[in-house]
């Protein structure tokens, strides 16, 4: 599982959307205030290295 905060903006719901379509064992949630984005992904402990390879960080 990877949680992060990440900046206001960018293309991080076009990025959870697309990966939603492709692969459905990822599970995307993304919060939005008028301060922070944030985007929670989960996936099984076998697709932690896929998580790796799109964000960098796993936890």
């Amino acid at each position: 599982m990877h949680a992060g905060r990440l900046g206001t903006g960018g293309p991080y719901t076009g990025v959870a959307a697309a990966e939603q379509d492709c692969c459905s064992f990822y599970d995307f949630n993304v919060h939005q205030s008028p301060t922070t984005l944030e985007l929670t992904v989960r996936a099984p402990e076998a697709a932690a290295p896929l998580l790796a390879d799109l964000f960098g960080v796993t936890v």
